[in-house]
């Protein structure tokens, strides 16, 4: 700092109006520069929260409607009268099997599955004295192997479960009896990539989405970032108690179910979105430097120019010539000390004289 300040006093009296210009220049226009890209880059933040949070409430709005129209459905089979009785009575010939069939099981099935795609099958399983019909109906022995069965015996409200290969969306209820020694169960398949398709393009790139149940388990999860080695280790306890670094993570609760939607975006992919304003504005701050060089040089010549001229004139002094004439119009301090030196280098020469 002493090095400094000998070298700063050394300097001559131009150097030092250039320099101390452009230090008090530079620090508010470095500052402002500097809060110009914190408020950009906070209000792109803010935008982005904004627009995740409105991308995830469309989102959790199909899911839901979704979700209700698969528990509709499965209500529309449990409670209708027709598959209650078929599945009530003991049959006495194939052919009623087979009027069960055509009449009635088949013909809902089919219309069910054909206004919902996402449903690739629909199987009761029943220990009801009936003959096996493909998929769509089993015995109830069938079921014992399938991993919702426990869940399906402790339990009177339908229920989603999810395969082991996560390809797959199981909802199981049973239909109730009233003083019937049967019990049958119906599971409906639903394909989860299908019905998750709208969450493959809720952005163009760079985010991730996760849907998770009441306990905790992943049920479907989707990202197409670059860090795809980090993606695969989230989990819904880091994105819900926001344990990600470095992200924008929005959640919420599907009403059904409990289940809850995660969706999250790297904050640095949004930083780089305002790279081009950033540019342009480091640009401007160093023109603004230059421009503030160029225009310290100039009132510097113009301050100094004065003082140039009086120094001028006290070297002729010393050269014994007072008959130096030094002339200045300003009414500043320099000003009145050329006019000082001037009266005093006359009076000198009338002393003289």
């Amino acid at each position: 700092m002493k090095k400094l300040l000998h070298i700063f006093k050394n300097l001559r009296f131009q150097r030092k109006i250039i320099a101390i210009s452009l230090l008090i220049s530079l620090i508010p226009t470095a500052l402002l520069g500097l809060f110009s890209y914190t408020q950009m880059r906070t209000l792109l933040i803010d935008r982005e929260k904004t627009a995740i949070q409105e991308t995830l409430n469309q989102e959790v709005i199909q899911l839901d409607y979704k979700i209700n129209s698969f528990l509709s459905t499965m209500n529309q089979i449990t409670w209708n009268e027709n598959i209650r009785l078929a599945l009530s009575k003991n049959y006495d010939s194939n052919f009623d099997m087979y009027l069960t069939y055509r009449d009635t099981i088949d013909p809902l099935f089919l219309t069910i599955r054909s206004l919902n795609t996402d449903i690739t099958a629909i199987t009761i399983y029943t220990d009801v004295n009936i003959y096996p019909h493909g998929q769509t109906l089993r015995t109830l022995t069938d079921a014992q192997n399938q991993i919702w069965y426990d869940q399906a015996c402790q339990t009177t409200t339908p229920f989603f479960s999810l395969s082991s290969d996560g390809q797959t969306l199981y909802l199981i209820d049973r239909i109730h009896y009233t003083h019937v020694p049967y019990t049958s169960m119906i599971c409906m398949t639903i394909d989860l990539s299908a019905s998750m398709q709208n969450a493959d393009s809720l952005f163009n790139n760079n985010y991730g989405f996760l849907l998770a149940n009441a306990s905790g388990e992943t049920i479907y999860s989707y990202t197409n970032l670059p860090e795809a080695s980090l993606t695969t280790d989230m989990s819904c306890d880091m994105l819900f108690n926001d344990d990600l670094t470095g992200y924008i993570t929005e959640t919420e609760t599907l009403s059904n179910t409990g289940w809850n939607v995660f969706l999250y975006r790297p904050a640095r992919f949004i930083s780089s979105a305002a790279s081009r304003i950033t540019y342009i504005v480091w640009g401007m701050i160093l023109l603004c430097i230059v421009l503030i060089f160029f225009v310290s040089i100039l009132l510097s010549k113009v301050i100094v120019a004065p003082i140039e001229t009086l120094s001028a004139g006290m070297r002729q002094v010393e050269s014994g010539n007072y008959e130096v004439a030094i002339y200045c119009d300003s009414k500043d301090e320099i000003g009145q000390l050329i006019l000082s030196f001037q009266k005093m280098v006359e009076t000198i020469n009338n002393l003289i004289n």
